[in-house]
């Protein structure tokens, strides 16, 4: 007997661990197997076919290599997919023609049935090929790593699970958190910054004392492949509610709790190690004697030799309508990622008409700023006879002068008085306590340089210097500044609205301390909307070919000095307006400027409607286009719209 795993070039890379630990237990068990990445072999006696899952080698592959009836009546299909996703339907339809059907899920078995397929339960469980970590092992002598990571998540970006960890961020910031969204734009079939897979995820989870386990979707789906392979690994899981877990047991073998109280039941098992590791113990030792993978891979032998006994026929090629969207064509002749490849800006919704109007009412918009920016510095000229560029010392901390910082916090304002106290706050809390503070009030007229003023007579022990524009000059201009005067090796940039979590610094120091190649290093950022988290900022890692379909990184950064002044700090193009950070990180890596994501949420980011963002979205094609002409490396074959 032989069994043939047929997968996709660019399948997901979690299916292919799937299909290696079968093949290692097949192997166990004496029955060969392989695998083929080019469709089905023709068929013969001994030999049976699975799809792992049925659904996606159908929506990559079917289309280069369909199978026939025979070879499809000769399949196990085993099904991995949330009931109710267009994934499941999938597998639903497909079910019709396939010999055999399988789920790893009882929660997909019961709902097999009830459409009608007749399916199979396939448990994952303890397997020799994911478990590299023994209960009876000491961690730190040598054979196990110490367990260095607090709190792990895997998995793919979904705007739920995004909004879950900003919710729970202030619990997360007392922990060494290591956060990986994976992209959810198709297959994640490689190993990326954000996506880990083979030696490095098994060394990942044995180095992490918990994962948070966070549904995708609102189902209470139990994620089986991400579970056992924690387990496997002595890594103790807390998720949410779910269903189907058995064997398991909540509260014993692993922690389960509504969403919003996920990270505040964590703590006591980080605070008491003696508990987190009985509970992984305990976790490993009940998949190891009551759900071995060996028992389902069993199954799976005896549902190939059923099949088997069928005749052997060819048939003719099937095609199958799924509802989940096909690859394209090329898809495995082109090794480039969807951001290479991309040739076209994405376009915001509106019709030709409504964008020539939203054109016109940001160039106004722009031209009014302009003009009221003109009228401040002629005033100035007239009345106190000093120029627009100037810039006035208005207070400096008694503890400035002796400082000799690690890091400069740069710090632009302009009319926050409502919230640079906290910003400031975040700051003289942070556990990195070599830092200075140089703020640069951008011509408020409001109390905000009165407020910092005050702030730092009230802590005269921070190192802080109160820089002034006498007009209001734009963002760009006031970050500038502050970095004109910025004395540390290390440079951050917060606005006036954002808050820093006490570690936040302190990791990415750390982060550009491991590698000198790395000129800027970048946290998540929670999303703070009228007082409640909402959401997740800044949370891909550094990928320039990303920056060509659209900005995905908040000017929270902390840069090294020295690289940020040659790339020439922020531009002062009024038609970038908004969108200063991204023609930054575009500058960036057009000249292959090196940056990293710290996987941690590092500072607190306020969206709100004094956002320039709601001006500059107004009209997007004319910055795109100068994008596109002002990075023609980046941008190369990028069509700015029409």
């Amino acid at each position: 007997m032989e069994i043939t795993f047929v997968q996709a070039p660019r399948q997901n890379a979690f299916f292919g661990e799937i299909v290696e630990a079968i093949r290692d237990e097949l192997r166990r068990a004496g029955v060969d197997s392989s695998v083929s990445h080019s469709g089905f072999p023709p068929p013969r006696r001994g030999m049976v076919y699975a799809l792992v899952p049925p659904h996606e080698w159908f929506a990559l592959h079917a289309r280069r290599h369909p199978p026939t009836t025979g070879q499809l009546q000769r399949t196990v299909g085993i099904c991995a997919e949330q009931p109710g996703t267009s994934f499941f339907e999938d597998d639903v339809t497909l079910a019709a023609s396939i010999g055999a059907v399988m789920d790893i899920n009882a929660a997909g078995v019961r709902e097999l049935g009830r459409r009608g397929v007749r399916a199979t339960h396939f448990p994952l469980g303890w397997t020799p090929s994911w478990s590299h970590w023994s209960p009876d092992a000491s961690e730190g002598d040598g054979h196990e790593p110490a367990r260095d990571v607090d709190v792990l998540h895997l998995g793919i970006h979904s705007d739920r699970r995004a909004a879950i960890l900003a919710e729970s961020a202030r619990h997360l910031a007392r922990w060494r958190c290591h956060l990986n969204l994976g992209d959810d734009h198709g297959p994640n079939f490689r190993p990326q910054a954000n996506y880990v897979t083979g030696a490095a995820k098994w060394e990942l989870l044995r180095r992490s004392r918990t994962l948070l386990n966070i549904h995708v979707g609102d189902r209470p789906y139990f994620e089986w492949t991400r579970v056992v392979q924690a387990i496997c690994n002595g890594c103790v899981v807390v998720s949410e509610h779910s269903s189907h877990f058995e064997p398991l047991v909540a509260g014993h073998h692993f922690v389960s709790a509504r969403p919003e109280a996920l990270a505040l039941l964590a703590q006591p098992i980080l605070e008491v190690e003696s508990r987190r590791a009985s509970m992984a113990r305990d976790a490993w030792h009940l998949l190891k004697e009551q759900l071995p993978l060996r028992d389902s891979v069993a199954r799976l032998i005896e549902a190939a030799h059923d099949l088997d006994r069928h005749p052997v026929f060819t048939g003719v090629t099937v095609s199958i309508p799924l509802q989940s969207p096909a690859a394209p064509l090329d898809s495995e002749d082109d090794d480039r990622d969807e951001f290479e490849r991309a040739t076209s800006y994405p376009h915001l919704p509106g019709d030709h008409e409504t964008s020539v109007v939203r054109h016109a009412l940001k160039a106004t918009q722009l031209e009014v700023i302009g003009l009221r920016r003109e009228l401040a510095r002629s005033r100035l000229e007239a009345l106190d006879g000093e120029t627009a560029t100037s810039i006035r010392v208005a207070h400096e901390s008694p503890a400035y002068r002796a400082a000799r910082p690690r890091v400069s916090v740069l710090v632009s304002l302009f009319n926050y008085d409502r919230h640079v106290r906290a910003a400031l706050d975040s700051c003289a809390a942070s556990s990195l306590t070599d830092i200075e503070l140089v703020v640069v009030d951008d011509g408020s007229s409001d109390r905000s340089r009165q407020v910092v003023r005050e702030w730092s007579e009230a802590k005269p022990a921070v190192p802080l210097l109160l820089l002034a524009h006498p007009c209001n000059r734009g963002l760009s201009a006031a970050r500038n500044s502050a970095l004109d005067f910025a004395r540390a090796e290390l440079a951050f940039i917060l606005d006036a609205d954002n808050c820093l979590y006490p570690a936040g610094l302190e990791r990415l120091v750390a982060a550009l301390d491991q590698d000198p190649e790395v000129a800027f290093a970048y946290g998540m950022l929670e999303v703070l909307n009228a007082g409640r988290s909402v959401g997740l900022r800044s949370f891909y890692p550094w990928r320039p070919a990303r920056l060509r379909t659209g900005n995905y990184i908040d000017a929270m950064a902390l840069w090294r000095t020295r690289s940020l002044r040659e790339l020439g700090g922020y531009t002062d193009d009024l038609r970038l307006y908004g969108w200063e950070d991204y023609d930054l990180w575009c500058r960036a890596a057009e000249r292959e400027v090196e940056g990293v994501l710290v996987p941690e949420i590092v500072a607190r980011y306020r969206s709100t409607g004094h956002s320039m963002l709601a001006v500059t979205n107004i009209s997007w094609k004319a910055a795109v286009s100068l994008l596109v002409d002002r990075h023609p490396k980046l941008m190369a074959n990028v069509q700015p719209p029409p």
